[in-house]
């Protein structure tokens, strides 16, 4: 080793330990923040999510003894529960961090503390895959640090990474930008889209919501492959997405349950898509002499037919679209509530307007940093970003869960643009100005002024949207329930998980399309007449209803009609075959026993 680069070892180690100090100091002080913000709701459980409350009951139960094949509820449904389609692959972290507390803290100490410090645990691995990629994209040194700036001001991804936010949504994200971090690198190529299509394979496992993704990367590696004949890089992406979702599919789903296909969680069909789709691809890539374009063309379209046909073949429509054959009453007072299934021209001001700030930025990217971007020292990875970034934006208008992903992989086009200007504005001379240019910067080259934007439109835009988000903010205290002997509950459906999670009841029916057979019945008996509704109840085997005033999906229940069950419990007109419960028979939380 030559002696100049023996004494450059040491310092270089020093920079990178201060580099990455630097990046975790902020994310602690962010934490912290945000923790004694939180201590309250955190100290009481408080989950306003339903599905992230439905997360720890599953944690719970597979600490408590269930199988680790088993992923049934059965509390909620029918007598024999209900299969969520959720991967236990997220449940791990969640259990591993309760176990470890757990050999310090009370039982429930250790379950809040690790549900509080997982998600943003999940943040910082989001900072530092962001930074490397950075790095990647020819960022040098402190310059990568530029996501501290970025990432806060992302609220999608701020949302999803709080204390107590643990459904699968974070963890696709990182997946997401990890993989997006394996195919901006130039060093070993191979190995690292190899490697980013096993990500891939994970992504998928966690949640088939993943497809849209791995149908955007396919979609630049098949640019790459129509601009250079040479480029490998669908073959290889493929292949590594098929070997993982395989063995991932093999360590999750009980042997006995390897034929029974299902278009909400990745099953055989999808597995053969993808192993049919990665050799139609190594085919193209052994090509000895390059096709012509149009000739590429099509056969990059054969690809893309061999890994729909197994799909489209079990499946039809329901494989593109999985609630497509939901029954029209369950998606008129369940799904349609449900902000993250609908395109932009259905969301709220807010978010509308967040996803129009966010289509602006990404022009404004394109019109003044690709042309740059191309001519620097990684022109592929610049071109990759650009890309992906955009189909994910584009989805996100038709589907708008897509936007987490969407605004994560905008982050090197943001921290561009936000580089330049920051260097524009520290040239200001006055410091009043220049503080000002930087905070203006800061808001109006993030998706938050969009979205500033929309709430000043409609002020109370939120109060329009029927979900859970009102009801831990709700006067309902919940906990109270668990005092009442242990019974079935009828209950509003989005406050069922809360339920489950604070008593020992079992409801009628969860907030899941695998429970759409219970969701129906829930809903038929709270939406139909008093007397109709005594007779569905026993139908029911419900011993208690319960409602919480004032949280939207009750009030929806009570528009259907003024002699609706709802409306009647509302009015304090409840049919002869309920009886109040005392203790619940004023304020907000009210129960009745079935008699």
């Amino acid at each position: 080793m030559p002696e100049h680069s023996a004494h450059r070892l040491p310092w270089r180690a020093l920079h990178d330990a201060h580099s990455v100090a630097a990046l975790v100091l902020p994310w602690l002080a962010f934490t912290l923040l945000i923790g004694w913000t939180m201590r309250n709701q955190i100290g009481t459980l408080a989950i306003a999510d339903p599905d992230d409350a439905m997360r720890l009951l599953e944690v719970r139960d597979w600490l408590g003894g269930q199988s680790w094949w088993d992923v049934t509820n059965y509390r909620a449904g029918g007598a024999e529960g209900f299969s969520m389609h959720w991967s236990r692959l997220v449940d791990v972290p969640i259990a591993a961090l309760v176990l470890l507390f757990d050999l310090f803290l009370p039982a429930e100490a250790a379950e809040r503390a690790a549900i509080a410090l997982l998600p943003p645990l999940q943040m910082l691995i989001a900072l530092f895959i962001l930074r490397s990629t950075l790095r990647c994209l020819g960022f040098r040194d402190a310059a990568a640090n530029i996501v501290l700036l970025v990432v806060p001001l992302l609220s999608l991804v701020v949302g999803n990474m709080v204390p107590m936010k643990i459904d699968h949504h974070a963890w696709q994200a990182i997946c997401a930008i990890g993989i997006l971090r394996l195919m901006v690198d130039r060093r070993a190529m191979t190995r690292q889209t190899l490697f980013a299509g096993a990500l891939g394979g994970l992504l998928v496992t966690i949640s088939v919501e993943g497809l849209p993704f791995i149908a955007a990367a396919c979609a630049v590696f098949a640019l790459l492959h129509l601009m250079d004949a040479h480029d490998r890089g669908l073959a290889l992406f493929l292949a590594g997405l098929a070997a993982s979702s395989a063995l991932l599919f093999l360590v999750t789903i009980p042997p006995a349950l390897w034929a029974y296909p299902h278009p909400d969680a990745i099953s055989w069909p999808h597995l053969a898509g993808f192993t049919l789709a990665a050799l139609a691809a190594w085919a193209i890539s052994r090509r000895g002499k390059p096709a012509l374009p149009a000739v590429r063309i099509t056969l990059l379209s054969l690809v893309a037919i061999a890994g729909a046909m197994p799909v489209l073949a079990t499946f039809g429509l329901e494989g593109v679209a999985p609630f497509g054959n939901i029954d029209p009453l369950v998606k008129e007072y369940w799904l349609d509530g449900i902000q993250e299934v609908k395109p932009v021209f259905r969301l709220l001001p807010d978010a509308a307007a967040m996803l129009g700030w966010m289509v602006a930025l990404y022009l404004l990217a394109l019109a003044t940093q690709l042309r740059k971007r191309l001519g620097s020292d990684n022109p592929r990875g610049w071109f990759i970003t650009f890309v992906l970034a955009g189909l994910m934006l584009a989805l996100s208008l038709v589907v708008f869960r897509v936007a987490l992903l969407a605004q994560l992989l905008m982050t090197p086009l943001l921290a561009a643009m936000l580089h330049d200007t920051l260097r524009t504005a520290s040239r200001f001379d006055n410091p009043v100005l220049r503080v000002f240019g930087i905070a203006i910067a800061l808001i109006v080259l993030s998706p938050t002024a969009g979205s500033l934007a929309g709430k000043a439109i409609v002020a109370n835009a939120n109060s329009q949207v029927r979900g859970s988000s009102d009801i831990v903010a709700s006067d309902c205290d919940l906990t109270r329930l668990a005092g009442l002997p242990a019974g079935r509950m009828l209950t509003s459906i989005d406050i069922a998980p809360q339920v489950m999670l604070r008593t020992g009841h079992s409801t009628v029916a969860a907030p899941y399309h695998r429970n759409q057979a219970a969701l129906r019945g829930a809903i038929l008996t709270f939406t139909s007449p008093a007397e109709e509704a005594s007779a569905r109840l026993a139908a029911l085997d419900a011993e208690y209803v319960m409602i919480c005033q004032g949280t939207p999906d009750t009030a929806s229940y009570a528009a259907a009609s003024d002699d609706s069950l709802a409306a009647a419990l509302l009015a304090d007109r409840a049919p002869a075959t309920l009886a109040p419960v005392a203790g619940f028979d004023s304020g907000a939380l009210r129960v009745w026993r079935v008699r």
